[in-house]
């Protein structure tokens, strides 16, 4: 499936030493069987040291930004030590994890890099089926955003920001499934959302 950079591992291993810290972010790849094609997926910072709440501002506000799990180094003391672990069940989560992620550490390094290859466009692929249970997962993870605990109000402020995106993408698909037997039930779930986001 996808692939990583020939060598990639020994420059990850020096860089990572060089610069310290738990957390990096790199671009990715994106890679098109179909035609041999590859496309950068790029955030568009400078290659440095950020302080949490700057970067994920950035990040959030990327041109086709999708929270991805394989944009991400974590040091695995740090992932043990915050036990970040992977919410089971969710189709989106990734949208879920690195927020949560985000919200445990207080700089990220970021390498405009993509050693890493998401491979695209391929058939059965389960990121681009079509699902009606992706949706009632973007309505889930927004509500499971209340359960990060100790980040500062400007970093609460800005996931809100993500929440009100992942919640737009939700409503822009909604129609997609107009025939699907619990259609009715994703619309109620829709309203209730959009209220929780509108009061706060």
């Amino acid at each position: 499936d996808d692939f990583i950079d020939e060598d990639s591992l020994a420059h990850l291993d020096e860089l990572i030493d060089r610069e310290g810290g738990d957390v990096f972010c790199f671009n990715i790849n994106e890679y098109y069987e179909d035609n041999d094609s590859v496309k950068l997926r790029e955030i568009g910072c400078l290659s440095m040291l950020y302080e949490r709440n700057k970067f994920f501002d950035k990040y959030n506000n990327t041109k086709g930004y999708v929270s991805a799990a394989v944009n991400f180094i974590v040091r695995r003391e740090f992932f043990l030590d915050k036990q970040i672990w992977f919410e089971n069940g969710l189709f989106h989560e990734d949208e879920l994890w690195v927020p949560l992620m985000l919200s445990k550490t207080e700089s990220i390094y970021y390498e405009s890099w993509a050693y890493y290859y998401n491979r695209c466009g391929r058939l059965n692929s389960i990121t681009q089926s079509k699902n009606i249970e992706k949706l009632f997962d973007k309505l889930k993870i927004i509500g499971m955003f209340n359960s990060v605990i100790g980040a500062d109000d400007e970093y609460m402020t800005l996931l809100k920001a993500r929440c009100a995106k992942v919640f737009l993408s939700v409503v822009k698909d909604v129609k997609l499934y107009k025939e699907d037997r619990r259609y009715n039930e994703l619309l109620a779930n829709v309203k209730k959302q959009g209220n929780v986001l509108k009061n706060g």
